[in-house]
């Protein structure tokens, strides 16, 4: 996430920090985004420039994380970190 200044958690995303939250390039992020926008993806949030909601973001792979096709190759995402279980559903779904 985004650095920020204290203890408390970041509340926007950078295109960055997003790419680094799927795994992927800043460029395919860009390419992979309007196909999560329409599956209900957080837009931009309003006059932040490029910025997203951090709350938004995560609530959004927690609700859909379960909505997603298995994993084709077979693997398994670790259960004990739902992000790392629904980024890897996310990956798979919007990677092709």
């Amino acid at each position: 996430m985004h650095a920020n200044t204290g203890n408390s958690p970041a509340l926007t995303l950078t295109v960055a920090d997003l790419a680094n939250l799927f795994h992927v390039s800043a460029d395919r992020f860009r390419q992979m985004r309007p196909k999560l926008e329409a599956k209900g993806f957080p837009s931009r949030i309003p006059g932040a420039g490029a910025r997203w909601s951090a709350p938004a973001v995560h609530h959004w792979i927690r609700s859909n994380a379960g909505t997603y096709a298995p994993l084709t190759d077979g693997a398994v995402p670790d259960a004990a970190d739902p992000i790392a279980s629904a980024q890897a559903q996310l990956e798979e779904r919007y990677a092709a």
